[in-house]
């Protein structure tokens, strides 16, 4: 069996074990994306596209034992007892989220085969290629961020979103079109992770984070493009990834 033919079974394999500490990440940054989506008010909530924490929140309390010690630590019994479930949620992701690892630092710290999973969780992608994943009009996408200001946020000079981000909301696009649209969710496909790649320009930070290449290794082995804020095209960037991964195999 070839070493390509290894890398590309690891990629497609969704059952892919990580260290305990950032499968910890992961599941954080899950449950802190399930927070956010409660605080739409409108349940229940999609939260299938959820990979490492895929509980609904409303099933938080029937739960007898959180694996995760960081969660664990916040969804204690008695918040649960002063204010409701759903808020309870809210109120513990919030706090979750000022617990763990930003995702820059995330992403520059973890092993080669583990930055795709981390970038994930990057708000790299604008509202134009956002709005088309999602499947409805960029105009009605930034219209409900500037309403409800949940998920997104300001990245390379453009309102940007996550993948994560965008899987939790087109299963929820009832929050965008509750009147319009026939079918309120659209199912996306787990292993989508590189449908955006050639759309999605990123900054030097988050290039060099996820390929552990220097500055000036970026600009002698990876082309550039016009877009000052954000230099490198992912697809790009991905090339050099899988090679190390080749590499290593």
């Amino acid at each position: 069996m070839t070493a390509v033919h290894n890398v590309q079974t690891a990629q497609t394999n969704q059952v892919t074990q990580y260290s305990a500490l950032l499968t910890e990440w992961l599941e954080c940054q899950d449950f802190i994306l399930a927070g956010k989506a409660h605080q739409m008010d409108t349940l229940p909530v999609n939260v299938n596209s959820l990979r490492h924490f895929p509980a609904f929140a409303q099933q938080a309390v029937l739960m007898p034992h959180w694996q995760n010690q960081l969660i664990a630590a916040e969804m204690t019994p008695s918040l649960f007892s002063i204010i409701k479930t759903s808020e309870a949620i809210e109120v513990a992701a919030v706090k979750v989220s000022e617990k763990v690892k930003p995702v820059l630092v995330q992403l520059y710290q973890a092993s080669i085969h583990d930055k795709r999973e981390v970038l994930r969780y990057a708000q790299i992608i604008p509202s134009a290629i956002a709005a088309a994943y999602v499947g409805v009009s960029e105009h009605a996408l930034k219209k409900w961020a500037s309403e409800y200001k949940v998920f997104g946020k300001c990245y390379a000079g453009a309102h940007s979103y996550s993948l994560a981000e965008l899987k939790i909301i087109a299963e929820n696009r009832l929050w965008i079109y509750n009147e319009i649209v026939s079918c309120g969710e659209r199912s996306t496909a787990s292993d989508d992770e590189k449908s955006l790649d050639e759309v999605t320009m990123v900054s030097y930070d988050i290039a060099a984070a996820f390929t552990d290449l220097s500055y000036e290794e970026l600009l002698k082995q990876v082309p550039t493009n016009q877009l000052s804020n954000r230099p490198y095209r992912l697809s790009d960037l991905e090339k050099i990834r899988v090679a190390k991964l080749n590499a290593i195999a």
